[in-house]
């Protein structure tokens, strides 16, 4: 592959991160992504009981797809 291609690949497949506090913000975020976007979406889900900040942090975070 040369390597014009491989940079134009590399630009198609961006994911990013989006930090959520409650599963009801998953699930209004996923809502607002189109279809195929929110079926590949991953959900981590942190044990914020055991987080240093507890209550502070942001238990779930939501990685995505995006086109560039």
């Amino acid at each position: 592959m040369s390597q014009r291609r491989w940079i134009g690949t590399l630009f198609l497949l961006t994911w990013v991160m989006r930090a959520c506090f409650t599963l009801e913000d998953v699930t209004s975020f996923l809502n607002t992504l189109p279809t195929e976007r929110a079926l590949e979406a991953k959900v981590i889900a942190m044990n914020s009981q055991r987080s240093f900040l507890g209550m502070f942090s942001t238990p779930y975070y939501v990685w995505y797809r995006v086109d560039r």
